[in-house]
């Protein structure tokens, strides 16, 4: 009996983990605060192209031309970060969904490794079963 248990368990945790994966293996994002937090860990690891793909722009996601000019944003602000001596911390403050769920704000701080601290106000809209940062969106 124990092992008929302990099988069924494995299963049920293999399965969990296809569920909460997609195709690329890559976590999906169930929340706005996952969707920022994926974000600026590729910043921090200067994949500056994977993290212009999380943007969207008035409800569709970028497009090719739109994804070039986000990558040299995102490049830039990599360099202030630098600047700053890196992000030692991302503190998510308040996730706040709207109406069917399909938009949301998160107001987070970042606090930098020389000490500055930054409040920020980040909208993101749902695409395909996605959370996006908004592009038009992003408040201080």
């Amino acid at each position: 009996m124990e092992i008929v248990t302990k099988q069924y368990l494995l299963i049920i945790i293999i399965f969990a983990l296809i569920v909460s994966c997609d195709g690329d293996g890559k976590a999906v994002s169930n929340n706005p605060g996952n969707t920022l937090e994926e974000y600026y860990r590729l910043v921090k690891n200067e994949n500056y192209l994977e993290a212009s793909k999380m943007f969207s722009n008035r409800g569709r996601k970028l497009t090719d031309a739109e994804l070039v000019e986000m990558k040299k944003r995102i490049r830039s602000i990599a360099e202030n970060h630098k600047r700053k001596l890196g992000i030692g911390e991302i503190n998510i403050i308040e996730e706040i969904l709207i109406g069917d769920h399909k938009t949301a704000f998160v107001n987070y701080n970042i606090v930098y490794n020389n000490g500055e601290e930054e409040d920020i106000r980040q909208g993101f809209e749902k695409i395909d079963e996605k959370w996006y940062m908004k592009t038009v969106t992003s408040y201080k």
